[in-house]
């Protein structure tokens, strides 16, 4: 990897979004560090029987944690102490708020909210909708 590319990497927890705290993916937080689930919000359709209600709050020894290290790689760790799919490399485009994590999945979220304590991370198609926030930990 080039050092360039290693700098363009780590300056992206520190660019994440300008400084007002509106609620809507502005505020003063950085990725960098790690954020626990604390409740998904959402519905998806399922063909056999139709859209269900996917809200709930996460009990704490249910949650998982994601970590956004400084190096452009991330780790989300199941309550159960294993890594999960949702691991490796990430980008963040803070124009367009788009968050890529390069697991054993691209997984592509629209980042709602970004402060210094909450994160909120949507994914969503024709069939789902899927907010999931955290907390910073």
């Amino acid at each position: 990897m080039t050092p360039f590319l290693i700098m363009a990497l780590v300056c992206v927890g520190f660019t994440a979004c300008s400084s007002d705290d509106d609620g809507n993916g502005g505020g003063s937080g950085t990725l960098t560090g790690s954020w626990v689930e604390t409740r998904i919000e959402g519905w998806e359709i399922d063909s056999r029987v139709g859209k269900q209600d996917l809200t709930e709050n996460i009990p704490a020894k249910e949650a998982c944690v994601l970590t956004f290290k400084s190096d452009g790689t991330c780790t989300e760790v199941s309550p159960s102490g294993r890594s999960t799919s949702m691991s490796g490399p990430y980008s963040y485009n803070a124009s367009n708020k788009t968050l890529t994590i390069e697991g054993g999945h691209t997984y592509t979220f629209k980042v709602e909210t970004l402060t210094s304590t909450k994160l909120s991370l949507v994914d969503s198609g024709e069939e789902h909708y899927i907010k999931t926030i955290y907390k910073r930990k």
